[in-house]
């Protein structure tokens, strides 16, 4: 092969080459809409998963079981902070998002040291998450 075509191909390789790793590792952004409607879809799975936790509990329950069952809540809800943080949303809204993930970990935490006893003078740690949520329009989130 002449010694330009051999040039010519190494070049026109190197431009593939390029090419195909600038579009690998490039995820597409989700539209607000996309976003909004997986995000909803996450919560609302999330919150049925909470809410049988949430129903084996009685008045009558020992604080092991609440306590056991809290750590499941925190479990559960920590999997919903993963798996909206696995979603990308656009630029607009990220720093929103951001916001609101970390504001459901700071509950998170509260909740995770928390006896039974803290549980009963404690008020809702989601109230600066939900109101978050509410103003990014998840209102599955928000519950």
């Amino acid at each position: 092969m002449p010694k330009r075509f051999q040039t010519l191909a190494a070049l026109c390789s190197a431009t593939v080459l390029s090419l195909v790793l600038t579009g690998c590792g490039e995820d597409e952004r989700l539209t607000a809409a996309e976003f909004r409607a997986q995000a909803e879809e996450l919560c609302e799975a999330a919150e049925e998963a909470t809410d049988k936790i949430g129903e084996k509990l009685t008045s009558e329950s020992t604080e092991e079981q609440v306590i056991e069952a809290l750590d499941q809540l925190v479990d559960r809800t920590e999997e919903l902070v993963d798996d909206l943080e696995d979603l990308d949303p656009p630029e607009k809204l990220e720093p929103a998002v951001d916001d609101l993930l970390t504001s459901v970990t700071a509950a998170l935490e509260k909740l995770d040291d928390a006896t039974a006893e803290d549980l009963q003078a404690m008020t809702d740690p989601f109230i600066e998450a939900n109101q978050k949520a509410k103003e990014l329009q998840l209102d599955a989130c928000a519950k």
